[in-house]
């Protein structure tokens, strides 16, 4: 007996798995990037700049999803998931910024003679 890839299999349907899987690789994929410009800065700006890079992805991702027209409310992770998701990260990583650290690390850089 064939069935097809729409229909539930073994309790679960391959292709929203898949969907999932490539949604959470791609949020995680992000998360990295971010993760991996913003650990170029001096320690104290590490996570401002990387909560600053969370949103700005999270934006971009719902932008995303509205020039694909994706519907928010679907039974697989869509890029409206994926934005909120790094909208999430990114408001949790502003509970790590030191607003004393941040404003000492930004008197000592160099000022530039503008």
């Amino acid at each position: 007996m064939t069935t097809r890839s729409t229909e539930i299999q073994g309790g679960h349907r391959p292709d929203r798995d898949d969907k999932n899987i490539a949604a959470a690789i791609r949020v995680a994929l992000v998360f990295a990037i971010c993760l991996f410009l913003a650990s170029h800065l001096p320690h104290a700006l590490v996570a401002v700049f990387l909560r600053s890079l969370l949103l700005l992805s999270a934006m971009i991702s719902a932008g995303l999803a509205v020039f694909n027209r994706e519907y928010p409310l679907v039974d697989h992770f869509t890029r409206w998931d994926e934005a909120a998701a790094l909208a999430i990260l990114g408001f949790l990583t502003g509970f790590f910024i030191d607003p004393q650290a941040v404003t000492a690390a930004l008197e000592s850089m160099p000022q530039s003679a503008g």
